[in-house]
Parts: structure tokens; C-alpha cells; sequence
């Protein structure tokens, strides 16, 4: 049995290692048939049966570790299916289909009956069924996308006819009794696409076009990308169907990126680019492609409900009744790329009232900890909200205006600094109580106008236009380099003839020297251009792209006066 499922599993691996597609087998852990009028088990048996004979109906139940192959919860299920080999020789299935549905409570198949079954989910019940290869598939993809997003949920499978009151032949198939022939669920999952990386040019002025933006794309299903980019006003942008695009200007651009394949939905991802030197102004309005929205709704009944495709969200509390309480909160994220570059110093959330309710209808917005998405995953958001966090949370106050202008730059400020989590915000009434409904409302990215849109200001920094001064200690202090140059001065009173040139040191910021020049321009260490001292001038700009120093990262300028004395500098170093 071992070996029969390790060759389940490589066959898997490779799978994966010839596209984005995994293929996976999950173990049958029981299985047995349930007979009308009957109160024996069969679960020792080495096959089961789907059949209707009169008066007498015969069903089957299976169970299968899902849990065990560590599917990660936002996985996209292209197709799930049981696999059964026929025990029996099948015919007359053309005119009798067979139905699989979800249980709803827990079951043993050493113990369960026809009056012991477990009660069965209709609402995602699946009929398609197909014979191939000797075998019988069954699919359950719909079913088990709940069960990786929520695995509490598997409580295994009952396949039944579809219609249980006319007869149809006897048909078994093989049991996990039969480890030659057991049943097997087969899984195919892939993981949407992601931006994992971007780097962004900002354009040299207000009118240049020479911006561009050179984002990296993971995951996705397989196959041949494609990609589209599109300008602000949501235009297709003309022979821009490659990952980078070039030769634009400042403003926000959208990336679709979509697969050969066809399978699964297209991805879209928004980018803002800036001015060099300079705060550039720009107004991200985006369509429902840029944005994922999702209002939640908990009864006092605890039943709970959603909506991802509404023209409004809100928050707040509905007063229906002693019997009828419902809350109701939001979950929105921009689908937004903010180089770690940009000083976001304006980032004003525009929200336009769709009708609010009641005086006392306050809300905050607070910055979730934990991803969710508006379609793979909304399994999960019914059975497990979404961590957030109440550090740096936003109050709205009560309004019944027609409009809100809400602060979150300090949101945009955070997550550009790592934008693979931004989970987006987490909108939230703040009364879940008394007589009187109490809701914001607002429209959403879904309706025709007056969606949710944020006014940015961000600034470009070249933060050594100037040059930075050198200091007797170290400090918490640091400078940046520009086009891989550093521009210093230092204050010195000279000691020293002309024709001798600056002792200076490098190290990176494990203390690590990384190059060194003497005081007669020798190049002991690194590759560096010794600097002649001059005494009419003590600024020197200091090139460092042939060091092979890492983007971003910290390192330590030495000098060394004609004193004797030493000098220090923090850098940051930018290509």
C-alpha cells in the first residue's frame, strides 16, 4: 500500500516540475455502502455498491485525508475527483445519473446504517461523472475547494443515484479493502498569480516619458503568460503586452496578467510611478479590477452570509427585531504597488454615501494581518475572518453626509515597505447593539460611478542632491548614494602638501572592509578611484559602482584626516 501511494506522489512532483499545475492523491481513510431496510455494516467488504432495486437503495460513503497533503488554504482547486474502479461490470449508467453530496456531520464506517446516516449538504451537490480507462471519476471539485479553505468542513462523500426511486442494475466498485483498487481523490491546484518584486523608475520631470515599471510574476496556473498593460482611465494601452513596461510617464498603470491556458480568471495589478526629485500628485480611481471588496453579515443567530459583487459596502449594525440583529462589516483592499521609494505624503481614502442609517453610525477601519480574496478563499472568510490588528486604526465618524475624506497614509506608508502584505483594511461599525440600525454606506469598486478612490501625493527623493557632512562618531544618522555616487565634505584644518590624496575606508555593515585607499592613492582593497585632496574645496563626490555594493543596503564611509583624526559616514547605497 506504501508503494502505491509513493507513486501517486511522484507522479505529482512531476507534474509540477512540467508546469504551475499540481497534481496530488489524497488516501481513502473509509469507506462503506449503506443498505435500506437493512441494519448490517459493510464495511469490511471489498467492495460497495450505488444502486436502487425496487424498494431497496444502496449508497456509498467515503472519506479521504485531505489534510494530509497540506494544501495551503489559498490554493485555487482546478478540478477535484473521486476515482473508483467498477467491481462489478457497469451498464444502463446512461440512464441513471449518480449525485455526490458533502456530509454534514460526522460518520464511522464501521458503525453508520441506512438509519444512522449523517445528514447530507444540497446546496453543492454534483452530478458530472465520467468512465475512463477502466475507471469510474466522480467530480467533487466544488466540495473540496471548501475542504482545503476550511478543513474542518471534510466529513467525507455520500455517492447515491440521482433519483432513488427508480431501479436501476446492481453496480459495485471496489473498496479500500482492495489496495490494488482502492479508491483514490485526485487533486489539481495551482496558486494565483503574484507579484513577488517590482522595481519602479520614476519619470525624470513632470512631461518626460521615460518612467518604467519591471514588476516579477509568480505562481499562476501554467502555460504561456500574457499580459496587458492599461493607463489610468482604465485604456488598453497599444503594443504594451509585455512584463515591463517603458517610455511612460507619471501617473498609476494596471498590469492583467492572464494565462494560455484559460484556466482561472485573469490577475490584475495596479503600479504608481513618480518624479524623480520631486512630489508628484496623482488620483488612483480604480475600477472593480484594482479592488477587492467583501461585505460580511452576522445574524444573532450566527448565521453569517456575503456579497463580493455589490454596487455598496458598509458597516454597521441592523436593528430588525428582538430575533432579527445583524452586524455588518467590509474588507477592502487596493490592489496597489508603492515603490519603498516613494514618500507617500498624501494618501486621502474619497468614499461616497449611498444612503447611510441612523446618527450614532461611527466606524473604523483597521489594517488586517492576514490575507483574503474575494473569490478563491471566501469559504474561508465565512468560517474564519481575517486578523487585524487595532494599531494605527482610523475612526470614521457618525456621518449622513453625502461623502468622507479619510487620512490612511500612514496605511501606505507601511506596506510599501513590503507589498506582498498588504492585506488590505478591515471596515468595521462600531455599534453591534440596541433598538436603532446604525450603518455607513457607501458605494463600492463595483458600481458605474462614485467608487471608492484615494488622492496620493507621493515624492521622489534624491536625497544627495546635497552634500552630507562628515562626523567625528558614529550615529544614528545616514546618507544615500545617488546614481552609485557618494557626495560628502568634511571640515579640516590641512597639514598637508598638495599631491597626496584622502585615506579613506569602506566597510559593509558587518564591519566587513570592502576597500581602501592609502594616503599616496595606492588601492589596497576594492575597486576605487583614489580622491586627491584639495584644499580649496573639501566637497568630493565618490564613485562606487564598481564595488559591487547591494541595493539597499547600509555600509560605512572612513576617512582619515591629515590629522590623524577620523571621519564617518552612513550610506545607503542606490544604483
Amino acid at each position: 500500500m506504501k508503494f502505491y501511494l509513493l507513486l501517486f506522489f511522484s507522479l505529482a512532483f512531476i507534474a509540477d516540475s512540467l508546469s504551475q499545475m499540481n497534481v496530488v492523491y489524497a488516501e481513502c481513510t473509509d469507506d462503506t455502502y449503506i443498505q435500506t431496510g437493512s441494519t448490517s455494516n459493510y464495511s469490511s467488504l471489498s467492495y460497495t455498491y450505488i444502486d436502487v432495486s425496487g424498494t431497496t437503495v444502496r449508497r456509498t460513503y467515503y472519506k479521504f485525508d485531505i489534510a494530509a497533503l497540506n494544501i495551503p488554504s489559498n490554493a485555487i482547486v482546478r478540478l477535484a475527483r473521486i476515482r473508483v474502479k467498477p467491481y462489478t461490470t457497469e451498464s444502463g449508467i446512461s440512464g441513471s445519473t449518480f449525485t455526490v453530496q458533502r456530509a454534514n456531520a460526522t460518520w464511522n464506517g464501521s458503525s453508520i446504517t441506512a438509519a444512522t446516516q449523517p445528514s447530507l449538504e444540497t446546496s453543492d451537490a454534483t452530478s458530472s461523472t465520467t468512465l475512463s480507462g477502466g475507471y469510474r471519476f466522480f467530480d467533487v471539485t466544488s466540495q473540496v475547494s471548501k475542504f482545503i479553505a476550511v478543513p474542518s468542513m471534510n466529513l467525507g462523500f455520500c455517492v447515491r443515484r440521482t433519483s432513488e426511486t427508480s431501479s436501476t442494475v446492481i453496480t459495485g466498485y471496489c473498496s479500500k479493502e482492495d489496495p490494488a483498487n482502492r479508491p483514490v481523490l485526485e487533486i489539481q491546484y495551482y496558486f494565483p498569480y503574484s507579484v513577488s518584486s517590482a522595481t519602479i523608475n520614476p519619470a525624470s520631470t513632470n512631461v518626460s516619458l521615460d518612467a518604467s515599471i519591471n514588476p516579477v510574476v509568480e505562481k499562476g496556473p501554467g502555460g504561456v503568460n500574457s499580459y496587458q498593460w492599461y493607463n489610468s482611465l482604465g485604456v488598453a494601452i497599444a503594443g504594451a503586452t509585455n512584463l515591463n513596461l517603458t517610455g511612460v510617464k507619471y501617473g498609476w498603470y494596471g498590469l492583467k496578467i492572464s494565462s494560455s491556458t484559460g484556466i482561472g480568471s485573469p490577475v490584475f495589478m495596479a503600479f504608481i510611478v513618480g518624479i524623480k526629485c520631486q512630489e508628484a500628485t496623482i488620483d488612483f480611481s480604480p475600477g472593480p479590477d484594482y479592488v477587492d471588496d467583501i461585505t460580511w453579515q452576522m445574524d444573532n443567530l450566527l448565521n453569517q452570509s456575503y456579497n463580493s459583487n455589490n454596487l455598496y459596502f458598509n458597516a454597521g449594525y441592523i436593528y430588525q427585531g428582538t430575533f432579527s440583529k445583524i452586524n455588518i462589516n467590509t474588507l477592502i483592499r487596493f490592489r496597489l504597488w508603492v515603490s519603498p521609494e516613494l514618500e507617500v505624503t498624501q494618501a486621502n481614502l474619497n468614499l461616497y454615501s449611498a444612503g447611510h442609517t441612523g446618527t450614532s453610525n461611527a466606524a473604523t477601519l483597521y489594517r488586517n494581518t492576514e490575507t483574503f480574496n474575494e473569490i478563491p478563499s471566501f469559504y474561508q472568510f465565512l468560517y474564519s475572518f481575517p486578523i487585524f490588528t487595532t494599531d494605527g486604526s482610523v475612526l470614521i465618524p457618525s456621518t449622513t453626509t453625502n461623502a468622507l475624506n479619510i487620512d490612511i497614509k500612514h496605511f501606505w506608508n507601511e506596506w510599501k515597505l513590503n507589498n506582498n502584505q498588504n492585506y488590505g483594511l478591515n471596515y468595521k461599525g462600531n455599534t453591534n447593539s440596541g433598538t436603532v440600525s446604525q450603518v455607513q454606506n457607501f458605494y463600492s469598486s463595483d458600481a458605474s460611478t462614485s467608487r471608492p478612490n484615494i488622492q496620493f501625493k507621493v515624492n521622489r527623493p534624491c536625497p544627495n542632491l546635497s552634500y552630507a557632512q562628515l562626523k567625528k562618531e558614529i550615529d544614528a544618522g545616514y546618507t544615500y548614494t545617488s546614481a552609485g555616487v557618494l557626495k560628502f565634505y568634511f571640515d579640516e584644518t590641512y597639514n598637508i602638501t598638495q599631491g597626496k590624496y584622502l585615506p579613506l575606508r569602506i566597510y559593509n555593515k558587518n564591519r566587513v572592509l570592502l576597500a581602501n585607499v592609502t594616503l599616496d592613492g595606492t588601492v589596497t582593497l576594492g575597486s576605487i578611484a583614489a580622491l586627491p585632496y584639495n584644499v580649496e574645496d573639501n566637497r568630493r563626490s565618490l564613485s562606487l559602482v564598481n564595488l559591487g555594493l547591494v541595493y539597499g543596503e547600509m555600509y560605512l564611509l572612513e576617512i582619515e584626516t591629515s590629522t590623524g583624526e577620523n571621519r564617518y559616514l552612513k550610506f545607503i547605497y542606490k544604483d
